[in-house]
């Protein structure tokens, strides 16, 4: 559920909003469940040894989840990108449904039942809405993949009989959507393209790092073989350098414009070498006329470098495939 052992954290303002509301819904239903199997072990209910020992289990791991729950509620830790797309946790809300369906029967004899029911179905219902009309809102942003999409799907399912048999023993009407409702909203990503064709990320790798290298000594070529003069405006060689030096600056902008929305790495980690890269590439032109021509190679040689570094570097995280 939390970002740990490795998974990525989840940064999408719009699905962390989903997450959310996921995550207080379990809460509820799972607070529910502990509650059961408490009473189960503490002998109010009717059971086997074997199932006391399994409701001691399920116990365990519930406590697991209301501490990583806490965390995150205070910030301590994040949501894992697979929290949404895990079926994991779905058998808590098939369980919690089923336990429901048995505590329904005491629902008009035990007022104290029926009080500590009506408070947690109350809370898992509005928590619903919300959670129906992010879906909806956000359905237009394209950010719920297939596998979202389905564990949303079957979770909603066991929503709707939650509040179906709620507002059957309060005599109201249930307003809730179904799926094939919500379902519209959402608009379905094209992640086929990205998996049937093969990926260019490690002949980009392997390029970019035989080709870097190749600069230096090619600039101690220049170093050698330059007059150590100043050029000028009048000098091919210039025009030449004009050229390289705009090819440069254009590529490193459409990086910056092409990776700005994206979260699959922090905005630093790219953004300073581009920078850095862009700057060498503007500052070789003046270098040129203002001093020894071999230094405006070398300005043009490092902006050529940090470009392939920085190809070198989103390929390794994914970004560049």
């Amino acid at each position: 559920m939390t970002a740990e052992h490795g998974s990525e954290a989840l940064r999408d303002e719009n699905l962390l909003v989903l997450a959310d509301c996921v995550a207080s819904m379990e809460i509820i239903i799972t607070t529910m469940l502990y509650m059961w199997y408490k009473n189960v072990i503490d002998g109010n209910k009717p059971s086997s040894a074997e199932t006391r020992d399994e409701a001691r289990r399920e116990m365990l791991i519930i406590d697991e989840l209301h501490v990583q729950y806490d965390a995150m509620r205070k910030g301590r830790q994040g949501f894992s990108t697979l929290y949404l797309e895990n079926e994991r946790f779905l058998y808590f809300w098939v369980n919690a449904y089923d336990i429901i369906i048995q505590l329904a029967g005491a629902w008009d004899e035990d007022p104290s039942v029926r009080s500590w029911m009506q408070e947690k179905l109350v809370n898992f219902e509005n928590d619903a809405i919300r959670l129906s009309r992010h879906i909806v809102a956000m359905g237009e942003h394209n950010v719920i993949n297939s596998a979202t999409k389905t564990v949303l799907r079957r979770k909603w399912e066991v929503v709707k009989l939650i509040t179906a048999l709620h507002h059957k023993h309060r005599g109201t009407k249930d307003d809730l959507p179904n799926w094939d409702e919500l379902s519209k909203s959402i608009l379905p990503q094209a992640e086929s393209t990205s998996r049937e064709q093969p990926s260019m990320t490690y002949p980009v790798m392997w390029l970019t790092a035989v080709a870097a290298p190749c600069s230096g000594p090619l600039f101690a070529l220049v170093y050698s073989y330059s007059p150590h003069e100043t050029g000028t405006v009048r000098d091919a060689d210039f025009w030449a350098q004009l050229q390289s030096s705009t090819m440069q600056a254009v590529s490193s902008v459409v990086v910056i414009i092409s990776l700005w929305h994206k979260d699959k790495l922090p905005r630093w980690m790219w953004l300073v070498p581009t920078t850095v890269s862009l700057v060498c590439a503007i500052a070789a032109v003046p270098l040129y006329i203002t001093a020894p021509s071999e230094w405006s190679v070398f300005a043009s040689m490092i902006s050529t470098a940090v470009q392939a570094f920085v190809v070198v570097h989103l390929a390794f995280n994914g970004v560049a495939t």
